[in-house]
């Protein structure tokens, strides 16, 4: 948890995270992990609540694998598969359009937020993207989202 802590610090300070996760739910309270790489689009009030924030990836961490890892995924860490094996759709910035988020992972069994705490759930539920669904889409554009900004 100290290097999630870490990178969320450094987001707040306005440092370049590289790799920074920020979380959602979508209309059918599913739950999605978005990876942003360099300098692209993501909520601004994501950084507002440490606590939360660090409450949502413990909760989602401590989640049982729905299926077993292959010996090839148990020898090599890939937050992706660690997460889509969870039941958390996965995505990551497109990298031609800095306000599109492109999924890379399906988890085959969906989770709703419905599995985690309290304080998990209410975080999800803040950062709903309540005009799509998860498992609808490949492709999510951000442009013209109030709370969304660009750059760290």
């Amino acid at each position: 948890m100290e290097a999630y802590a870490a990178e969320f610090d450094d987001m707040c300070r306005g440092g370049i995270e590289m790799n920074f996760e920020w979380f959602a739910s979508d209309a059918a309270g599913h739950i999605g992990v978005f990876s942003k790489n360099e300098e692209v689009y993501l909520p601004r009030s994501v950084l507002q609540d440490k606590a939360k924030y660090l409450c949502v990836i413990e909760s989602l961490l401590r989640l049982p694998f729905l299926e077993p890892l292959t010996a090839e995924e148990s020898r090599a860490f890939c937050y992706a598969v660690q997460y889509r094996r969870r039941g958390v759709y996965v995505f990551e910035t497109a990298r031609s359009v800095p306000t599109r988020y492109e999924v890379i992972e399906r988890p085959p069994q969906p989770v709703t937020i419905e599995i985690l705490p309290l304080p998990a759930q209410a975080y999800l539920r803040r950062f709903c993207i309540e005009w799509v669904r998860f498992a609808d889409g490949r492709l999510i554009d951000f442009v013209g989202v109030g709370d969304m900004s660009y750059g760290p």
